[in-house]
């Protein structure tokens, strides 16, 4: 888990791999017509599939496997979630074993 500060906004990156728990939760997050059904806000970044989970959380699925989150504070949102994922090395993560 790593936290990123940029002036008064603070994100937090937290890496899940090869969780049992978080296998059960990694389909769902990964059908992107059943989170659109859900009403769900989704974004693709690096090729993955993004779900927003409330205002303040972004959800990544690596390689199938890998779960990624990054939350921010009340000063940051889905735009500064974002910029921030798509600065992150998918492809790196999805080569961990």
């Amino acid at each position: 888990m790593r936290s990123v500060v940029q002036g008064k906004q603070e994100i937090t990156v937290k890496v899940i791999k090869d969780s049992p728990l978080v296998k059960q939760f990694i389909p769902l997050l990964a059908n992107e017509e059943l989170l659109r059904l859900a009403n769900r806000k989704t974004y693709t970044v690096s090729g993955e599939i993004g779900v927003m989970d409330g205002e303040h959380k972004l959800q990544l699925v690596v390689d199938k496997r890998i779960l990624v989150e990054c939350t921010g504070d009340d000063t940051s949102g889905e735009k500064e979630l974002l910029g921030l994922a798509r600065k992150l090395d998918l492809n790196a993560l999805a080569k961990m074993k």
